[in-house]
Order: structure tokens, then sequence, then C-alpha cells
């Protein structure tokens, strides 16, 4: 039960949100204040949990325990409002970059101005539930100009910032290369192919399958179909998206990232696909390390215990800078069995900076790593 309590009232919320407390407790760290990204994950766990419960579940929160109705709503749990003009709902809108970017500077915007998030709905003639959402990128929500230039006027900026947040708000409902496949790309994973092809640096870590952007084909099938059950043809178009990922290493506008992957050697000896086809995969690890914008290391086992075994792999991912100094922050990706995990809280970036940076520190250097993959794959031959 929610032991939060209002000024007002010593009466405790008789709403039961099945745990949720808990959860929230555990993901945000007592009174740490938490991140926006923290809010999305943490709030789309608990939604279906409030679905049987107390029919006044939204009001409830509000009164008692205003963090669990900012998860509630950030969910998109429910609300039945009605979309309003330039303020449409629908699936998969527009890149996940420019949207987070834009919610960032209008939250920037309304603590700046003092203003409290009731009065500026009420502004713009949307519910709060709406600007929460708004101002978190949420893809749910489309930037109609009109609430845009709206907004800037309840903030009071001058004309130039006004055009600049309408620009970005343009740039939300561009999309990707990669929404022409999204009948094959797992849910939640479109946030991170998105993330990865902004990114200016990744930094990865990998402990038991070689990482999608270094994948021949033939490995990226294999792992594709193992868990059975698809047919020919969507196999096909998983390892098209694989492969598709790839063009970002070589592209050069914008720039290509700079890449940096830590492998540990369970990978080398995983003869995923059979002999032959690991074999030509560590050739192509090798061959896509002569980039110069690719480095690869391997952790061998005779290294014994490192940093890599207790954090399991993880992804850091860079972003370009911008000239007012509003970039993306830097964000953690983790790959979760039963979900995917997104860090950008500086502390938690820093802290796996620092593990990645031990594991480099314990890795072959990238000629010894080259050589170390080139006798792997002849082993594996001689088989």
């Amino acid at each position: 039960m929610c032991r939060r309590r209002t000024l007002a009232s010593s009466v405790p919320c008789r709403c039961q949100p099945a745990n949720s407390s808990s959860i929230v407790e555990f993901r945000m760290g007592g009174n740490v204040e938490p991140s926006q990204m923290d809010f999305n994950v943490a709030g789309r766990r608990i939604r279906g949990r409030f679905r049987e419960g107390c029919s006044r579940v939204p009001q409830a929160l509000e009164v008692c325990c205003p963090l669990l109705s900012r998860l509630f709503w950030n969910a998109g749990a429910g609300t039945s409002e009605e979309p309003v003009e330039g303020m449409n709902t629908s699936d998969g809108a527009g890149s996940s970059v420019p949207r987070r970017q834009l919610g960032r500077r209008l939250r920037a915007l309304r603590e700046k101005s003092g203003m409290r998030a009731d009065q500026v709905a009420d502004t713009i003639d949307v519910s709060r539930q709406t600007l929460w959402r708004m101002e978190n990128g949420d893809p749910s929500v489309k930037y109609g100009r009109a609430h845009i230039e709206a907004l800037c006027r309840a903030y009071q900026v001058d004309a130039q910032t006004t055009a600049n947040f309408v620009a970005l708000a343009a740039e939300t409902k561009a999309k990707g290369w990669w929404h022409a496949y999204g009948d094959v790309i797992p849910e939640g994973f479109e946030l991170y192919v998105d993330l990865e092809a902004a990114a200016s640096s990744l930094r990865w870590y990998e402990s038991e399958l070689v990482p999608g952007l270094l994948q021949t084909p033939a490995y990226a099938a294999a792992i594709v179909g193992a868990p059975g059950g698809r047919d020919e043809q969507e196999i096909a178009r998983r390892v098209e998206l694989r492969m598709a990922r790839q063009k970002v290493l070589t592209r050069t506008a914008p720039q290509a990232p700079r890449l940096e992957i830590i492998l540990n050697e369970a990978i080398l000896r995983r003869p995923v696909g059979g002999a032959v086809l690991m074999a030509a995969q560590l050739k192509h690890i090798n061959d896509i390390g002569h980039l110069p914008n690719v480095v690869i290391r391997v952790v061998p086992f005779a290294f014994g215990f490192h940093t890599g075994i207790t954090m399991g792999p993880f992804v850091i991912m860079d972003f370009p800078r911008v000239r007012n100094g509003d970039g993306e922050p830097a964000t953690v990706y983790v790959d979760g069995f039963t979900g995917d995990l997104y860090l950008d809280r500086p502390s938690e970036v820093g802290r796996f900076a620092e593990g990645f940076n031990e594991l480099a520190n314990r890795s072959l250097n990238e000629a010894d790593s080259r050589v170390f993959l080139a006798r792997a794959a002849e082993e594996l031959q001689q088989r």
C-alpha cells in the first residue's frame, strides 16, 4: 500500500498499486531524482498492474503519491482523453532523438518560467497528461506547430527561439530508414536503432554473441532462426534489417561513428552455425576491424577475472555536440531478456564508462586481437 500522505490529511492512500512502490524504490534509488528514462521504463513496468485495481487510480495517485502519478501518466496508462487538433496520436511517429531533445527543452523552458504544469496545460488547451508526454518526448504525441508556438508565447521567448522550436518539432515527424522494417523490429528496439544511427561513438562490450554490427548474414540468420517458429521470409527480413544497420559504419554523411568493441573470448569459441560458418565470421570481424573508425579488442580467458563478467553486455552511446550545448545525453543500453534498459544519468553512464576502461586495460591491443582472431578462425577450420 502506498505510504505517502498529503499535507492536509493523515489518511494513507487506499489504492493498492500491486507493489509498485517497491518497484519505484528499487529503480529510483530512494530520494535520488530519477531521470526521464527512469520514469518511462518504470512507468511501463507498473502500467499493467493498475488495470484491475482501484477504479479511480489516476485521481488517487495524483493526491497521495505524485511520483507514482507521473510514472502512471508517462506510461500512457488509463487515459481516455480525445486527441486535440495538432496533437493527434499515432504509432511509431517520427524520430526519437529530436523528439527527446524537444521534450527536454520544453520542460526546461517551463521550469525557467516558474509556471506549473497545470497552468501551462490550461494555456494551450491540452490535458496535463498530454503536456507530460510532450515534455518526455513520448512517441504517441505529434508536436503541432500551433501548440509549440503557444508554448513559446506562454514562456515569453523571442521569435528566433520560437522558430528554432518549430523547426525541431518538424524534425520529429521525419522517419528513419528503419521504419520500413517495422514488421520485424522487436518491441522497444526501435528506440535503440534510432539512437545507434544518431550516435557519434559507441563503446560496446559483448560477452556471448558477435555484436549485430559485426555479424555476417549467415551468422545473423543462425541467431535469428534459433528460437524456432519463424518462417524463412521473416528470418530474411530480420537479417536484412541487421545488415542495414551495419551501413552506419561506412556512411559519409553524417560522419560514421567511432566504434570500440571489446569481445569476450567465449564469443570466438562458440561455433554458432558450425565451425565453417564461425570461421568465416571471425575473418569478417578482422576485416571490419581495418576500418579507420573501428577498434576491436579481445579479452582472452587467460587473463582471468575481469569487470565484464559482473557487468554483462552493454553499449555506451555518445552523441554529437550542438552549438547551444543541448545535445543528446550519453546513454547506456543494456539488453535484457524481458526488456531493454536505457540509462542516461551522468552517474550511471560514468560507472559504465569506468567499467569499459577497465575492460580495455584487461584486453589485448588491436594488433594482438587481430592475431588472436585469425588463430581462432584457423582452429575452427581444422576441426
